[in-house]
């Protein structure tokens, strides 16, 4: 029984390790996830900042070529610049006013500029047509400067709907790169999650398997034990080579499991750092052999367990009769231990009585000698004043 109950407790601290371990692990991937989510977030903040850089150079350029086109068109302009109606309506305009300036002044009699010589008249009206191919000049450069302005304004405009459209289309382009980045990692974590609980699984049942294989050799074991009454052979160390193979056993098997388990853990780890890398190209594959492998690996397990199922039933027989042999030991024990406290108590309740009885009579005794010697104190105590009263 104490061997059984060693071996008990010898599977539970495995379970108790294994339930540690798989825990750190677990911890050991969120946080790989968690540095993988960090250059990834890293990836796409660089690929942004090389996007605006390089959208930033292409409306530099393009800004460049637009300045370079307008210099040539002005410099084509000012070679030939046509006169509207509109321009030759504002100078008219400008030279009646002209003409009414010159009336008022006449009006107002003062002396006039035309009322000069002839060479002053004519170098007056030579400025006066100066002043008006000036004044068309400038009317003409303010033109073509507005209508140069307009054309700058345009093509800026034409320019940032261009760009905008392109930042757009990339936007629109890596949102859906990224939502498919997204659902494929989300189809890889669920598949991953669907093996792990279905691995999970298959392990509870092994488990569970070995836990009812265990409880019904113990119930075998223990029926053996009631049956089996005879054939004392002191079995002990071959009780105890069993059970130390038995342990080795179990041990050998948890290792190999743990070493499954982490090599399934390190397959998909570098799957999916292979599938990162070369933008999950290859995802589809990888989890076929993983799942491929995994179904290996339950297979070996399970013929290991039924390998293993068989070489237990060879050592049944030695350790029922072992444990039988345990039992009965124990039985006469426990019997030899309850007859010697049976008269143990016996002992103590007939040595009890005769204290109790000792002690009663010697009480009795004790009130017996007080009461003589009080009534002797009293008789003495009466004659001694009888005399005095005499006296």
């Amino acid at each position: 029984m104490i061997q059984v109950k060693n071996a008990q407790e010898n599977y539970e601290k495995l379970q108790e390790q294994k339930a540690i371990e798989i825990e750190d692990r677990r911890r050991a991937m969120e946080s790989r996830s968690a540095k993988k989510r960090h250059l990834r977030e890293l990836q796409i903040e660089r690929k942004q900042a090389e996007r605006t850089h390089r959208l930033a150079k292409e409306l530099a350029r393009r800004k460049h070529i637009e300045l370079q086109e307008s210099v040539k068109n002005r410099k084509a302009k000012s070679a030939a610049s046509p006169v509207t109606n509109e321009d030759l309506l504002r100078i008219k305009a400008e030279f009646m006013k002209l003409k009414e300036q010159d009336k008022e002044i006449k009006g107002s009699k003062l002396s006039s500029p035309w009322n000069f010589k002839d060479d002053s008249a004519e170098k007056e009206q030579e400025k006066k047509f100066s002043y008006k191919r000036d004044l068309q000049n400038q009317m003409i450069d303010n033109r073509r400067r507005q209508r140069e302005k307009e054309e700058e304004k345009h093509r800026e405009r034409k320019i940032l709907e261009e760009v905008g459209q392109t930042m757009h289309k990339e936007d629109l382009q890596a949102e859906k790169k990224k939502k498919d980045t997204v659902a494929l990692l989300q189809a890889e974590k669920e598949a991953f999650l669907k093996a792990r609980q279905f691995w999970k699984e298959k392990r509870r049942e092994v488990l569970k398997q070995e836990h009812d294989e265990i409880a019904r050799i113990v119930a075998k074991k223990e029926a053996q034990q009631k049956k089996d009454a005879e054939g004392k052979s002191d079995t002990r160390a071959a009780k105890d080579a069993l059970m130390e193979k038995m342990a080795k056993k179990l041990m050998d098997e948890e290792r190999k499991k743990r070493e499954r388990e982490e090599i399934c853990r390190e397959l998909y780890l570098a799957e999916k750092e292979n599938e990162l890398a070369n933008e999950e190209v290859r995802a589809a594959i990888k989890k076929k052999h993983t799942a491929r492998e995994l179904l290996q690996d339950m297979a070996r397990s399970q013929k290991a367990i039924a390998a293993r199922k068989a070489k237990e039933g060879e050592i049944d027989a030695a350790f029922a009769k072992y444990l039988a042999d345990e039992r009965k030991r124990q039985e006469e024990k426990d019997r030899s231990k309850e007859k010697e406290r049976r008269e143990k108590i016996i002992q103590y309740g007939n040595e009890l009585r005769v204290t109790i009885t000792k002690n009663r009579m010697d009480s009795d005794e004790k009130k017996r000698k007080k009461k003589c010697y009080s009534e002797s104190t009293l008789e003495t105590w009466k004659s001694q004043e009888g005399k005095n009263s005499l006296l």
